[in-house]
């Protein structure tokens, strides 16, 4: 009941932002720019959006195997497609990650919280890049930032949860969560295997530092991705100005309050790229963002061919 719930609140979240946007919005504008959008271009957009997530499943595959639990690569493949499908098909019911940690569990027979905690670390991993690349960017960008509150009020949440997460690697916060969750037995137990993991990291630098790498690659093949609808629509918006702008709006889009960050993107895009930067009308801008979901959920689609087609049978799950 409470992820019915849940999923109706995001629902409301993105209603009312879309509202916000097309209440003002030439519609017929947006229709055009999407079905006009070449079918050729299009492939080339999931293509490229592929190899972006192909930069995830290899990080997967790291942590994984940092965990001493062996699943072949093409199969990490397979079940990252299919829990991307999950994850757009059956977001009220049943998560994508779920799927994906009960078959490694079956599969490998490997440690269940090691599994689930890969998971986590892989999104994990992929926050904290985009902070990366928001901050670094945000020291040449800085004024846009303090532009508006909810820009900069996002930014510094993350900035404070980034900060947490790096002292806790240093071990200084270490004890004082050890404390705070020791009542809380459920909390204190998966406290103590997310340490098993950061010590594994302290002993083998080289899973963070490669798993970090990755996590920056994925955020420039998506900018990448942004980019070639905008040359394909011909926006004029330069590269350096996605480079600077695209994390912020990634960051935006990470806030767990809507569904896939939709809403929650195309306001950063329009408010960032059309109403301060003024590189294209609002129409065009919402047109490229709405694109660029499309092919994302054009590709989850392909995880659920391969899920029909494969030898993968979730229901002995």
């Amino acid at each position: 009941m409470k992820k019915y719930l849940l999923y109706v609140l995001k629902l409301g979240v993105i209603i009312v932002l879309f509202y916000i946007l097309f209440s003002t919005l030439d519609l017929e504008m947006v229709y055009d720019n999407i079905v006009n959008f070449n079918l050729i271009n299009f492939i080339i957009l999931v293509s490229i959006i592929f190899l972006a997530q192909l930069s995830s499943m290899i990080k997967f595959d790291i942590l994984l195997k940092g965990n001493n639990i062996k699943i072949s690569f093409v199969k990490n493949i397979y079940l990252y497609l299919i829990s991307m499908f999950y994850n757009n098909f059956f977001i009220a019911t049943l998560g994508g990650d779920s799927i994906r940690a009960a078959y490694i569990i079956k599969e490998s027979k490997g440690s269940r919280s090691a599994i689930i905690l890969s998971i986590i670390l892989e999104r994990i991993f992929g926050i904290l890049a985009i902070f990366v690349a928001t901050m670094v960017m945000g020291i040449v960008n800085y004024k846009l930032l303090f532009s508006n509150k909810i820009l900069l009020s996002t930014f510094l949440i993350f900035a404070l949860l980034f900060a947490m997460f790096s002292l806790n690697f240093n071990g200084r916060m270490n004890s004082l969560f050890d404390r705070l969750f020791r009542k809380m037995k459920i909390l204190h137990r998966i406290w103590e295997k997310f340490n098993i993991q950061i010590e594994l990291m302290k002993n083998r630098p080289e899973i963070f530092i490669r798993s970090l790498f990755l996590s920056l690659v994925f955020v420039f093949i998506i900018i990448i991705s942004f980019s070639f609808i905008n040359t394909q629509m011909a926006l004029g918006i330069p590269f350096i100005q996605l480079l600077l702008n695209l994390p912020l709006i990634l960051l935006i889009s990470s806030i767990p309050i809507s569904i896939k960050g939709l809403g929650l993107r195309e306001w950063g895009m329009v408010y960032i790229f059309s109403s301060v930067l003024g590189y294209s009308s609002k129409e065009n801008i919402l047109s490229m963002s709405l694109i660029w979901f499309m092919a994302i959920f054009i590709l989850s689609v392909f995880g659920g061919v391969i899920h029909l087609l494969s030898s993968i049978n979730l229901k002995k799950i």
